[in-house]
């Protein structure tokens, strides 16, 4: 796969992961087991370290789930402007080709 495939391929990603993140239905429910977690975790005692241990391996969880997203989402953004520079590149020298003035000398 050359890089300007890689770039599709991440842009198509990034876009995948904002409409993941823009689905109402996935952000509540992303919120709600957020809550469940935390929730689990106030009612359990000082003592009972196994039940606070899994509230915090399953948060931890959870946000690594949701950083792993937004990175596929930066990924996608950063792909997307290095494509937008190819394609203004591309028309440039389509232009120099052509013996068309360039603006940028």
């Amino acid at each position: 796969m050359d890089a300007e495939q890689t770039l599709l391929k991440d842009r198509e990603r990034g876009s995948h992961a904002k409409r993941i993140f823009d689905d109402e239905v996935f952000m509540d429910a992303v919120s709600k087991v957020r809550d469940e977690i935390y929730q689990a975790f106030r009612v359990s005692s000082l003592s009972d370290d196994r039940t606070r241990l899994c509230a915090r391996l399953q948060i931890d969880l959870l946000e690594r789930l949701l950083g792993g997203l937004k990175k596929i989402m930066v990924d996608g953004t950063i792909a997307e402007h290095a494509l937008l520079k190819i394609e203004e590149q591309s028309k440039r020298q389509a232009l120099y080709e052509a013996g068309e003035p360039s603006f940028d000398e």
